[in-house]
C-alpha cells in the first residue's frame, strides 16, 4: 500500500528506484519486520518519517554497513530538540518528561525488500509514518 516504483524506463526489470510507505505503532514490540514488494535487492535506503501530531520528524540513511539519522522533536514542548545518529536509520522519540524511544537498523537487504530491526527504550506511544526510497 502506498508503493510505486520509480525508473527512467519502462521495464521494471529496469527499475533504480523503489518509493513506499511504511506505517509503524511505537508501542510494538522489539524484533525484525521485513518490508517487501520492493521488486529488487537495494543497496541504500533513505527514510524519512513523521507523528500523527506533526511535532516529530526525522530523516535516516542505510547502505547496510553504516545508519545515519536525523530527528527534531518538541521534548517537553521546548522547540527545536533534536539529535544526530550514527547507529539506527530510523529514530523515533516521543515529546514528554521521559526518553521514550523507538529505533530501527537494517538487519538485511533481500530480494524483494529489506528487514528492519526495532528497538524500543521506554515506552513509546505514537503511530509514524515512514516514507522511503530504495534504490538498486
Amino acid at each position: 500500500m502506498g508503493n510505486s516504483p520509480i525508473s527512467s524506463t519502462t521495464s521494471p526489470s529496469q527499475t533504480e528506484f523503489f518509493a513506499g510507505t511504511i506505517t509503524r505503532d511505537s508501542a510494538a514490540v522489539d524484533g525484525s519486520v521485513a518490508e517487501t514488494g520492493v521488486g529488487f535487492t537495494p543497496k541504500s535506503i533513505r527514510f524519512e518519517w513523521v507523528d500523527a501530531t506533526f511535532t516529530l520528524f526525522g530523516t535516516g540513511w542505510t547502505d547496510s554497513a553504516k545508519n545515519y539519522s536525523f530527528r527534531k522533536n518538541n521534548r517537553n514542548g521546548t522547540i527545536g530538540n533534536h539529535s544526530i545518529g550514527t547507529i539506527s536509520c530510523i529514530s523515533f522519540t516521543e515529546a514528554g518528561a521521559t526518553f521514550d524511544i523507538a529505533n530501527a537498523t537494517i538487519a538485511s537487504f533481500d530480494a524483494d525488500g529489506f528487514t528492519l530491526a526495532w528497538v524500543k527504550t521506554g515506552t513509546p506511544i505514537g503511530i509514524m509514518t515512514i516514507n522511503y526510497i530504495a534504490q538498486r
